[in-house]
């Protein structure tokens, strides 16, 4: 009989409750005082609970479906040009990072590999509702302030958290489709969507049409697998060309035009200071193109910040070279590819249109491999729900053909 590793894990209501829980909590890792050392142990909880579990899938007879092996090999290319990273830089941030990001990735490929079940994703949607409409209500208390906050020290830091969760609750409409589940789901994600306006953090914005942009496009009838495919090329290329114009528009007096209009319709400059960030890292990363100057490298040594480069990009490429960029751009191919396979599934078109939402919101942030792991952790979750549904698919799909022959 055949058998696959698929068919042995299946996520229930009692885990969905357990595993949106903590992502609540872990967001206390965005708070000042004892509440951010609360947030960083749900967080490294949850993490280090999810390598034990790969650690577990490793030793299991097959380890992970043959449709996942690309993904597994693409993500141990990527770990392995953060392993040389340290070689170059090594230190303890470098270190940190290299376990940030196999700790990321061990937590998507269990939860890739878990069935997340109606019942899961249906208890991590009303969590998400909970905390959606209670954070509206507050909003709401304190009068309706523009770039609220709630209570992250950075509005930057909530909006992503809303966003992600949007689509736990956008997705209960193939979970669950009762009339009085129909009008939760429509206050919760209008609730979801003032809260993001209210906020004014316009990468998220652009994560939205992105994200609603993708969704049309892949739910058209005639789509072919070489239009699906080109649709994430389309988009990696678009966000490159979309960095560098945006790292040297400073330079055209027509950009401080378009600053004043910015500034009118969205209450935020267009010149929002990543550009003096962006254009003298680019000219830095030139200079070590192939493996950039390490995974522990800090930017502060190239440019006067203590910040990121707020584009995971740029800083893909400056700790690890193109290579390293290349190799991350790979592994999120392979992800696309799979998702091909479960097309005809609302939540795996619903997954790759955060998914491209997501890579859009990164033009703009660092989250989804370091810096902020309480966000990173519901992307990837994100990303997971639509890889799992597209491998429930895809073998029930050659078992069944299997059975026929």
């Amino acid at each position: 009989m055949r058998t696959t590793q698929k068919a042995m894990y299946k996520l229930h209501a009692p885990a969905g409750f357990t595993l949106a829980f903590i992502i609540v909590l872990g967001t206390l890792n965005n708070t000042p005082g004892l509440a951010q050392h609360i947030g960083f142990a749900a967080l490294a909880g949850l993490l280090f609970f999810g390598l034990f579990l790969f650690m577990g899938l490793a030793s299991a007879k097959p380890a992970v479906p043959r449709t996942l092996v690309p993904i597994v090999t693409r993500s141990l290319l990527f770990l392995i040009t953060y392993f040389i990273g340290i070689l170059q830089t090594t230190n303890s941030r470098s270190l940190s990072l290299f376990g940030q990001i196999a700790l990321l990735i061990s937590l998507f490929i269990v939860f890739s590999v878990v069935l997340w079940s109606n019942s899961a994703i249906n208890a991590f949607a009303i969590i998400s509702g909970v905390f959606i409409l209670s954070t509206l209500i507050i909003w709401i208390a304190k009068g309706m302030p523009t770039r609220f906050a709630g209570y992250f020290e950075n509005k930057n830091s909530f909006a992503p958290i809303l966003y992600c969760q949007l689509f736990f609750i956008a997705i209960t409409k193939e979970t669950s489709n009762t009339t009085w589940t129909k009008y939760l789901r429509r206050i919760a994600i209008i609730a979801g969507l003032t809260l993001i306006l209210a906020i004014e953090a316009r990468s998220v914005w652009l994560a939205l049409i992105s994200t609603l942009i993708t969704y049309t496009f892949l739910t058209r009838h005639a789509i072919t697998e070489i239009r699906f495919r080109s649709w994430y090329y389309f988009t990696i290329i678009l966000l490159m060309i979309g960095t560098v114009v945006y790292a040297f528009i400073a330079q055209y007096s027509a950009a401080y035009i378009l600053n004043e209009y910015t500034r009118q319709y969205t209450g935020g400059n267009l010149l929002s200071g990543r550009e003096t960030v962006w254009l003298p890292l680019i000219s830095t990363i030139l200079e070590r193109p192939l493996l950039g100057f390490g995974s522990g490298s800090s930017i502060g040594n190239v440019i006067q910040t203590d910040l990121s480069a707020h584009n995971l990009y740029i800083q893909t490429a400056f700790q690890v070279g193109f290579v390293g960029l290349l190799a991350f751009f790979a592994l999120l191919a392979a992800i696309w590819r799979l998702l091909w396979h479960g097309r005809s599934s609302f939540a795996v078109r619903l997954s790759g249109a955060f998914l491209i939402g997501i890579l859009t919101h990164q033009m703009f942030e660092v989250s989804l491999t370091q810096n902020n792991l309480s966000i990173g952790t519901l992307q990837w979750l994100v990303i997971s729900v639509g890889v799992s549904k597209s491998l429930d698919i895809t073998i029930l799909r050659n078992s069944t053909k299997w059975r026929e022959t």
